[in-house]
This record gives structure tokens, C-alpha cells and sequence, in this order.
């Protein structure tokens, strides 16, 4: 699966752009936890290119991943859509002519995934139970302890 994510920097040398277009499995972020679950392929479209003395990897990524309401618990579809993931890796730091940057990807993508969602577009049905809960109208504090600073 990873096989694809490698670049070959002796190949860009001269000032060659090497295009990348693929398509992984949802599987390739390793997730594996019952809460949140990745479906869809995830597609990137981008180009690798070198501006000596560095590797430049531009990259577009598009997924969608299903993540439980915060509210309700109901599996809610989040588009993960990222136009401009950069990498630039200094080629006296890359030991071979091969660089796989799988991993540093693969963070990437992890990192675009919300904390939070909520079904509904923000406006879950259910969020009217737990208004009963929560506090309206609190009086300002009588103390302000850092005022006189």
C-alpha cells in the first residue's frame, strides 16, 4: 500500500516534477478504534519536485470519515478536504535516493480529523434534552482578582 508513496529523488534532479495521483484504502490511517470509522478511499493529487538543496512535496487530499455525534452518538460523515499539505525535506536528511513519506502523510491526515461533530450540520435534534442541564443566565463574577494588574 505504501509502495506508491515513495519518491525518488534522483529522478528530480534536473529540475524534473514527478505528478502524483493515487488512490489508498481508507485502512492506510491505521485506525482502529470502534468509534470512528474511515470508509472511504482517501485521494491525493499533488507533485514532488526538488529546489536543491531540499525535496518540495505539495500534496491535495480529499476523505471522508464517519464520527460519532458529540450529542447523540449517531455516526456523522466528515469530509476531510486539504489543498495545500506541504513537506519540505533537506536531501542531506534523506539516506537513499528513495524517500517514502507514507508517514508523515499519514499524521497529516490524522490531525485533520475533528475532536468534535455534530449530526445535523451543528443543529442535533437531541441537543434539546441536554439544554435541561445546562446552566442560562449566570451572574457576572464578584471577583475579579486580577483587576489591579
Amino acid at each position: 500500500m505504501t509502495e506508491n508513496l515513495k519518491i525518488f529523488t534522483d529522478r528530480l534532479k534536473e529540475g524534473e516534477e514527478e505528478l502524483i495521483e493515487l488512490t489508498l484504502p481508507g485502512a492506510f490511517l491505521g485506525i482502529e478504534e470502534e468509534d470512528l470509522l474511515t470508509l472511504n478511499p482517501i485521494v491525493i493529487q499533488g507533485k514532488a519536485y526538488c529546489v536543491d538543496p531540499i525535496l518540495m512535496i505539495s500534496l491535495q487530499v480529499s476523505t471522508q470519515v464517519s464520527i460519532p455525534c458529540s450529542i447523540c452518538n449517531q455516526l456523522t460523515p466528515v469530509n476531510l478536504d486539504h489543498s495545500d499539505i506541504s513537506f519540505s525535506i533537506p536531501l542531506e536528511d534523506i539516506s537513499s535516493t528513495i524517500f517514502d513519506y507514507s508517514e508523515m502523510l499519514r499524521e497529516e491526515l490524522v490531525m485533520m480529523i475533528p475532536q468534535f461533530v455534530e449530526c445535523s450540520s451543528g443543529n442535533c435534534p437531541h441537543r434539546a434534552v441536554l439544554n435541561q442541564y445546562v446552566k442560562k443566565d449566570l451572574p457576572p463574577p464578584d471577583n475579579f482578582p486580577f483587576a489591579e494588574l
